[in-house]
C-alpha cells in the first residue's frame, strides 16, 4: 500500500510537468501546434500560459479555476492606428486618432447589437512625429507582434517609405491624409482622400478664374511637397515660381527673405499670389513673415494640410496676418448633412473643443471600413481584407457620404471647403462639381485682388472673407437630437394651445359684435331724410392719400435691415444659415419702406438658396454723396457669367421673377441693381437708391 501511494505521486508529480491530457497533447508547444480532437479544447494553464485540450463540458470548471480562453483570431481584429500626435501634424494626427478611437467604440457596440458581441476590433496605438523612418520602424515591431492591419500613416513621406516593406510583409494599409500624386498605385494601400492632382486642378482652376497670377510656392522639400507643386504647374496656365525649404531646417527667415525678393521683383504686386506647400510649420511661415513690408501685400494660400490648423489661430499674430493677406486653405469636404457626420461631428468637439477637418471623418469612416469588411470576409487576414474592402466601400455611407474609390484604390471626391481665419477662427465655406461639367465652374469675372480697407468696398473679390460654415458653439449651446426633438414638440403644442384660444376669441368677439349690431338695428330709429341741397360745381378733388406705409418718409437703415433680418429669419433656421446686419452705418434716408422689404426678399431668398448648411447671409448698406447702396452676400457656390445675365430677365416660362420684380422697383427709385460672383467663395448682390434733394 505504501508503495502504491508513492508510485501515485511520482506518476503525478512528473505529469505536472509533462502535462499530458487525455487527447494527448503535451505542453511543450504553443497554441498553434496544439490540435484537439472533437469535443475537446484549447484552454491556457494560468502558472506557465501553456496551452492544453481539455474537455468541451469541463471548460468551465477550469475557467473558474483561472485558466483562459485563446484569443481567436477570427473574432478580434487588431488596427494599429499610425497617426502623428506630436510635431509639425499634431493637429491633424490628435483629431484622427481620437476620431479613429471613437469609431473603433461604435462599431464594437454594433457589434454587440447584431449579435456578435464575442467580435471586437482592438486598436493598438502607436505615437508618431512624421519621421519617416521612426514609423517605418515601429510598424516593423508591431507587425512582429501581430498587427498586420494599419490606419495611417498620415504623410506621404511616411507611407512611401512604409510601401516596400508593407508590399513584401502583405499588410492592409488604409491611409487618411497622404495625398502624394507618386502613391497612387494598385495595390494593398487604400486612401479614404483624393490625390494631390484633384487639388492641384481645383487651385489652378480657382486662379485661372481670378486673372492667373503669377505664383510663388514655398514648398516643403518631401515626396509629398514636391508632388503637389508639380501637380500644379501641370495644371496651372500662368506662371509659377518655387522656392523649397529643408523641413527639419526650415530656415524661416532666409527662405522668406528669397521670397520677398521675388514679390519685389513685379512690378504689380496685386497680380502676385503666394502659396505655401507645408504643415504646422506654415504657422512660422506667417508669423516670420509680419516682418517683411512686401509680404503682406499680397495674397497667401495654403494647401489641405493647412486647413484647419490651429496653430495658425492659436498666436493672435499669426491669426491676424493670415487674415490681412486672405489666407485661405482647401480641403474636401464631408457629408454635413447625415445624422452620422452630425452625431460624429458632437462627440469630437466634445473632447476636442473644436470642430476637426476632415481628415478626422476619413480615419472614422476607415475603422468601420475595415470593421464591415471583416464581417463579409469573415476574416481577418489582410489580403483577405483588402479583396473585401472595394466591394464593402460602395454599400457604406460613412461621415465623408457615399463612398467612390478609383483604380488606385484612392477616394473620389468632388467636394471641396475653403477654410479660412476671420477674427482669429476658422471657417470654411462649401463648394462642389456642378452640373457634370468638373470639379468647378467657371466665372469669368472673377479678380485677384488685396482685401480694402473699407468693410463696405462694394468689390467682391477671392480675398473677401469667406463666412463660417460652423457656428460658433459652446458646450452649452449645443443640444442632442432628443432635446431639440423634445423642444420642437413643445412648441408645436404650445402654438396649438394659443391658436385655439385665439379662434376661440375671435368667435366670441364676432359672436357679441353680431348681437350689439342687431340690438342696435332694432332700437335705432330710422332718420327721416333731409332735402337734397342745390348741387354745386364739384371742385377739383384732392388725390387720395397712399396708406401710410407706402408713403416715402425718413426711416433709419438700421431699422430696415433689422426688420429684414427679423423677417426672414425663419427662412434660415432650416439651414442653420448666419444671417446678419454686418453695415458699420446708420444712414437716415427718405424712403418707400414696402417698396425696399419687396426689393430685400427675393435677395435674401435667392442667397439662402445658394449657401449650404451652416453658411452666412450678410446685409448692409453704405453710402455716397449721391447714393446709399444696399447689398446681401453670401458664402454659397457662386453663379455662373450666363445665368448672372438671366437673373433679371424673365424666366422660360415668360413669367417674372422675383428678381425681375427687384429690379424694376429699383429703377423705378431712380436707382440700379447688379450682382457680383467670385468661384465658389459666394455672390453679391448691391443695389443703388438715390439720396432725395
Amino acid at each position: 500500500m505504501k508503495y502504491a501511494l508513492c508510485l501515485s505521486f511520482l506518476i503525478f508529480f512528473t505529469m505536472s510537468f509533462i502535462d499530458i491530457d487525455a487527447n494527448g497533447q503535451s505542453d511543450d508547444v504553443s497554441s498553434e501546434t496544439v490540435i484537439c480532437t472533437e469535443d475537446y479544447e484549447i484552454v491556457f494553464k494560468p502558472s506557465n500560459n501553456v496551452p492544453i485540450c481539455v474537455k468541451s463540458s469541463s471548460v468551465e470548471n477550469f475557467l473558474d479555476r483561472g485558466y483562459t480562453l485563446p484569443i481567436s483570431t477570427q473574432d478580434n481584429l487588431r488596427i494599429g492606428l499610425l497617426f502623428s500626435t506630436t510635431g509639425d501634424y499634431s493637429t491633424h494626427g490628435t483629431e484622427s486618432q481620437l476620431a479613429a478611437l471613437t469609431a473603433i467604440d461604435d462599431f464594437n457596440e454594433h457589434l454587440k447589437s447584431i449579435d456578435k458581441g464575442e467580435m471586437s476590433l482592438i486598436p493598438e496605438i502607436v505615437y508618431l512625429s512624421t519621421n519617416p523612418e521612426y514609423t517605418l520602424e515601429q510598424v516593423k515591431k508591431m507587425h512582429i507582434d501581430g498587427v498586420d492591419v494599419f490606419i495611417g500613416p498620415q504623410t506621404s513621406a511616411e507611407l512611401g517609405l512604409l510601401k516596400p516593406y508593407a508590399d513584401s510583409e502583405h499588410l492592409l494599409i488604409i491611409s487618411t491624409s497622404s495625398t502624394a500624386p507618386s502613391l497612387a498605385i494598385a495595390d494593398n494601400i487604400y486612401r479614404l482622400v483624393p490625390d494631390d492632382t484633384n487639388q492641384a486642378r481645383l487651385l489652378s482652376k480657382i486662379l485661372e478664374d481670378n486673372g492667373s497670377p503669377t505664383v510663388l510656392l514655398l514648398v516643403r522639400d518631401d515626396v509629398w511637397g514636391n508632388g503637389l507643386a508639380n501637380a500644379i504647374k501641370e495644371s496651372y496656365s500662368g506662371e509659377v515660381s518655387q522656392i523649397n525649404y529643408d523641413p527639419e531646417s526650415p530656415l524661416y527667415e532666409k527662405t522668406l527673405q528669397d521670397l520677398s525678393e521675388l514679390v519685389t521683383t513685379e512690378s504689380q504686386r496685386s497680380d502676385v499670389v503666394i502659396g505655401v506647400i507645408g504643415f504646422g510649420e506654415t504657422a512660422e511661415f506667417l508669423s516670420n513673415a509680419i516682418q517683411f513690408d512686401v509680404l503682406d501685400d499680397v495674397v497667401w494660400f495654403g494647401t489641405d494640410s493647412n486647413a484647419n490648423e490651429q496653430k495658425i489661430i492659436q498666436d493672435e499674430q499669426i491669426a491676424s496676418f493670415a487674415q490681412k493677406v486672405s489666407f485661405r486653405a482647401i480641403q474636401f469636404a464631408s457629408d454635413y448633412g447625415s445624422p452620422l457626420h452630425e452625431n460624429v461631428e458632437s462627440k469630437l468637439f466634445v473632447d476636442l473643443g473644436y470642430l476637426p477637418s476632415t481628415y478626422a471623418y476619413a480615419a472614422y469612416d476607415a475603422v468601420w471600413v475595415l470593421g464591415l469588411s471583416m464581417l463579409d470576409a469573415d476574416s481577418i487576414d489582410p489580403n483577405t481584407l483588402g479583396l473585401a474592402i472595394p466591394d464593402v466601400v460602395t454599400s457604406y455611407r460613412g461621415t465623408l457620404g457615399d463612398l467612390r474609390l478609383n483604380d488606385a484604390g484612392d477616394l473620389i471626391s468632388d467636394n471641396y471647403d475653403v477654410w479660412s481665419v476671420v477674427e482669429g477662427k476658422w471657417y470654411k465655406g462649401n463648394f462642389r462639381e456642378i452640373n457634370g461639367t468638373g470639379l468647378v465652374q467657371k466665372i469669368e469675372d472673377g479678380v485677384i485682388t488685396q482685401e480694402q480697407s473699407s468693410p463696405t468696398e462694394t468689390e467682391t473679390t477671392l480675398t473677401e472673407q469667406s463666412s463660417p460654415t460652423e457656428t460658433e458653439t459652446t458646450l452649452t449651446e449645443q443640444s442632442s437630437p432628443t432635446e431639440t426633438n423634445l423642444l420642437v414638440l413643445v412648441l408645436i403644442v404650445l402654438i396649438i394651445i394659443i391658436s385655439s384660444i385665439a379662434t376661440f376669441s375671435v368667435w366670441r368677439l364676432k359672436k357679441s359684435l353680431t348681437k350689439l349690431k342687431n340690438s342696435t338695428h332694432i332700437d335705432k330709429p330710422e332718420p327721416t331724410p333731409e332735402p337734397e341741397p342745390t348741387p354745386e360745381p364739384e371742385p377739383t378733388p384732392e388725390p387720395e392719400p397712399t396708406k401710410t406705409k407706402n408713403i416715402d418718409a425718413m426711416l433709419s437703415t438700421k431699422e430696415i435691415l433689422q426688420h429684414c433680418i427679423k423677417t426672414h429669419s425663419s427662412l434660415m433656421d432650416d439651414k442653420n444659415i448666419e444671417f446678419l446686419d454686418s453695415s458699420i452705418k446708420d444712414i437716415e434716408i427718405k424712403f418707400n419702406e414696402k417698396q425696399i422689404s419687396e426689393i430685400f426678399s427675393p435677395l435674401i431668398k435667392t442667397a439662402h438658396d445658394l449657401v449650404g448648411a451652416y453658411g452666412k447671409i450678410e446685409i448692409g448698406v453704405d453710402d455716397d454723396e449721391k447714393n446709399v447702396t444696399f447689398f446681401v452676400k453670401d458664402n454659397g457656390d457662386g453663379i455662373s457669367k450666363e445665368k448672372q445675365d438671366q437673373l433679371f430677365k424673365k424666366d422660360d416660362h415668360n413669367t417674372s421673377s422675383g428678381l425681375m420684380m427687384s429690379r424694376q422697383l429699383v429703377e423705378e427709385m431712380g436707382g440700379k441693381i447688379w450682382v457680383e460672383s467670385v468661384s465658389y467663395l459666394g455672390t453679391s448682390f448691391y443695389f443703388t437708391i438715390p439720396k432725395s434733394e
